[in-house]
């Protein structure tokens, strides 16, 4: 059984900055899976279609077919699809608006398909997720096995850096646009933690004259 001291605290304090960093941001990494596909469809004549390729309803695969009725039966003419696949197998969504010429009893629909949002979510949040699991884990070792040094250093790295970003970080990089800002601050983010490292080094301890 693990006494839990002020010794302890830096560790405790790392496992719940960790976790408060990792669960949301894990949480959208999980949503940035689903990716929403907007429809739109609107009756048009064939003179307007030009030479595109007019597909006909009954050619059309299960996934374009399901998004074609989704839209026409909306009272708006307009619905959202959710899915986790990214490109569904036809070419009825893309990256980009993507168009799609519909023949449908008797009369031609023009389907307009965009993608609303999706993976890039995952590049934002990804990276946060990483570090709050990184916090929470060594936090919880150094709880684990009663070493209180490393989180110490860490949280102390952590807490420069969030106070950087609140004091306006990104204004003053993009005020500047210079690398040496950026890399002044990772430098003070850096002696801060390998500062308070040292600090707590077990060479250090005070010791009586011989």
């Amino acid at each position: 059984m693990v006494t839990v001291s002020r010794y302890h605290l830096p560790a405790v304090a790392l496992v719940l900055l960790g976790a408060c960093l990792a669960v949301p941001a894990g949480v959208q990494v999980a949503d940035a899976a689903v990716v929403e596909y907007s429809h739109s469809i609107e009756r048009v004549s064939e003179a307007s279609v030009g030479d595109a390729t007019v597909h006909e309803y009954e050619s059309l695969a299960e996934k374009p077919r399901w998004a074609f009725d989704a839209a026409l039966s909306a009272p708006s003419g307009e619905a959202t699809v959710r899915s986790v696949t990214r490109r569904p197998d036809a070419a009825y969504a893309g990256d980009a608006a993507a168009v799609t010429y519909v023949s449908y009893d008797g009369n031609v629909y023009r389907l307009v398909s965009t993608v609303d949002s999706g993976p890039l979510l995952g590049w934002v949040f990804g990276p946060l997720f990483l570090l709050g699991a990184g916090l929470l884990a060594v936090g919880a070792n150094g709880f684990r096995y009663d070493r209180p040094r490393l989180p110490a250093a860490v949280l102390s790295g952590a807490v420069t850096a969030g106070a950087l970003l609140a004091g306006g970080a990104f204004g003053v990089v993009l005020r500047y646009q210079s690398p040496w800002v950026v890399l002044a601050m990772l430098a003070l983010v850096v002696g801060v933690t390998a500062g308070t490292w040292r600090l707590l080094s077990p060479t250090l301890a005070v010791t009586g004259p011989r």
